[in-house]
């Protein structure tokens, strides 16, 4: 498109997960968790890895859920 001069009609939408602090991590998740925050800081944006343009970029952040163990068993009813 931009050999063309062409516009873009496109838009890319970046989904980053964030941790949600409502939940209590198990020590070794929170662990996980921290190290995963400070690793994601410390390399490049994925914007700037696919070489994508800026302006044609959504970045938007997402608590990551965690979905917890029920036990939600039916019972037979006679």
């Amino acid at each position: 498109l931009h050999a063309h001069e062409i516009p873009a009609d496109f838009r890319f939408i970046i989904i980053n997960r964030i941790q949600n602090y409502d939940f209590d991590f198990k020590s070794f998740n929170q662990f996980i968790m921290d190290t995963y925050s400070l690793l994601k800081g410390l390399g490049i944006s994925d914007v700037r890895a696919y070489g994508l343009d800026t302006s044609s970029v959504l970045v938007e952040k997402v608590p990551l859920n965690v979905a917890l163990a029920h036990d939600d068993r039916l019972k037979r009813v006679l």
